[in-house]
């Protein structure tokens, strides 16, 4: 039996300088290392996971936005859970984006 396509998921995007985005994207490991652009590094934003790049300080990368004094570089993919080690999409782009306007709303992603 050959190997199935990965599933499509719901994500968010907040690359540094721009507004977070909602995107439908596949859930797949390499998908999201080319979203952030290198190796993953778990965060967590209210009560929502996500990926940075391990490496992107070494990289000298953009600051993206501040998290509790921590500095965080580069773009940054958000989930809407975990589970089993797995990624968990948002139910729908409606659902990102409203995820989206709740950490505008209390400072915790900047609207750019």
């Amino acid at each position: 039996m050959p190997p199935s396509e990965p599933d499509q998921i719901t994500v968010i995007v907040k690359r540094p300088g721009e507004r977070a985005e909602a995107l439908v994207t596949l859930d797949d490991a390499d998908v999201y290392r080319t979203l952030i652009g290198g190796w993953l590094e778990p965060i967590t934003v209210a009560g929502y996971p996500g990926y940075m790049d391990e490496e992107g300080k070494l990289k000298n990368a953009r600051v993206n936005f501040t998290l509790g004094g921590t500095v965080v570089v580069g773009p940054v993919i958000f989930f809407g859970g975990m589970k089993e080690g797995r990624a968990v999409g948002f139910g729908s782009v409606a659902e990102a984006n409203a995820v989206i306007a709740l950490l505008e709303r209390e400072g915790l992603v900047p609207p750019s």
